[in-house]
């Protein structure tokens, strides 16, 4: 079939499109067969044996019944004398300890069945800076840091290369807890920076897994165990560096405006990577809040990523965006603009077959009471 929305050709299994998402029709169903009358016994018009052959096999029915009952009376006897004499009864100190025993044995099972179990991480347990062992903590490393502001906890990042000479640093991202895990996707328009987090809590330890695409890839850590605190002699991840300095002949940033002045293209284009990466990222582990703070509620885009994270996930689809980039914006109101988009992502599927898909999309994004930008629907 083709999908009605962007025209791709899409297997009929398909309840969504895997380029553009929109909901496929349903194929025809073929028309059921009225079953098949059933079989008619062939034993049914057999004619009725004589009446002097069913009393013999009565009569042999009989003694043959009469033998299996004698045969087991004769087995029955014979296991009785083989029976070990019956315990001697306990006295109730016996009976009492034997009781006490089997109370400890239950109370132990159920600590030892509880023990494992993982209830809701309280990252407040985790607050502060963790660093990735193993790198020299003078000239370089990575510390990431986990604070709280009014209930919501924040993943920032801080890493030092070559001596000091390259610094990145990645500013507060929100994270969303989930059982023993907490994840989250970031873009940064200073750095180029766009990557995704997630942090696994077992008993006081943290393993990080942060992938990171753009000037921020020496955050990047593969399921890494963390250890507490910053580097011993170093000021890395307290700030105290800075970013490198800008080049002189560089513009100079635009004044200050008032929250109603309208958002720059790279503005719109940060909006709109956070809600990319967090829709991968949700898809690729079957989350739908990794991306629902980032769309209007309610809105038709919300429903339509539901519904598709849901069935993508439910089918094992995988994932990865390999590149980005704006082709157009302009302004619908002063809440209200178009951002035309270039996307590279990159599918793979559970029989181990990928493909990258190239999409060019229209999204609207409108400015909610707080300043910030989300997305509200998808144009063709």
């Amino acid at each position: 079939m083709f999908c009605p929305h962007c025209g791709a050709e899409q297997p009929d299994t398909f309840k969504f499109c895997d380029q553009c998402g929109a909901a496929l029709p349903p194929t025809p169903q073929s028309t059921p067969q009225p079953d098949a009358p059933p079989a008619q016994d062939p034993f049914l018009d057999e004619p009725t044996p004589p009446a002097g052959k069913r009393r013999i096999g009565l009569v042999v029915g009989a003694v043959c019944v009469f033998a299996l009952l004698c045969t087991a009376a004769i087995l029955l006897i014979l296991s009785s004398g083989l029976r070990e004499p019956p315990s001697p009864a306990l006295d109730d100190s016996q009976n009492a300890a034997l009781s006490s025993a089997a109370a400890s044995a239950a109370v132990s099972a159920a600590t030892s069945d509880t023990s494992g179990m993982a209830d809701t991480v309280d990252l407040r347990d985790y607050l502060g800076a963790w660093h990735v062992p193993d790198l020299d903590g003078i000239q370089s490393g990575i510390v990431y840091t986990i604070t709280e502001q009014n209930g919501q906890f924040y993943f920032s990042g801080e890493a030092i290369y070559q001596n000091g000479n390259r610094v990145v640093q990645v500013d507060p991202v929100p994270l969303t807890v989930s059982g023993n895990t907490a994840a989250g996707s970031y873009f940064d328009d200073g750095w180029g920076n766009h990557g995704t987090i997630l942090l696994t809590f077992t008993q006081g330890a943290i393993r990080a897994t942060v992938t990171a695409t753009g000037g921020d890839w020496d955050l990047a850590a593969d399921d890494v165990q963390l250890q507490a605190g910053l580097y011993p002699n170093s000021s890395i991840g307290t700030g105290a560096y800075e970013s490198p300095a800008s080049d002189s002949s560089a513009s100079p940033a635009p004044a200050a405006t008032d929250a109603l002045s309208d958002p720059t293209e790279a503005e719109l284009t940060e909006a709109f990577a956070r809600y990319l990466n967090g829709l991968v990222a949700a898809i690729n582990q079957g989350d739908f809040s990794l991306v629902a703070s980032t769309m209007v509620p309610g809105s038709e885009i919300y429903t339509q990523q539901q519904a598709l994270v849901a069935d993508l996930s439910a089918r094992g689809v995988q994932e990865t965006i390999q590149s980005y980039a704006p082709e157009s914006s302009r302004k619908v109101s002063d809440d209200c603009w178009h951002l035309q988009m270039e996307e590279y992502i990159l599918v793979s599927y559970l029989d181990g077959t990928s493909k990258v898909a190239e999409q060019h999309f229209t999204y609207v994004l409108e400015r909610q009471a707080n300043g910030e930008w989300l997305v509200s629907q998808l144009l063709s």
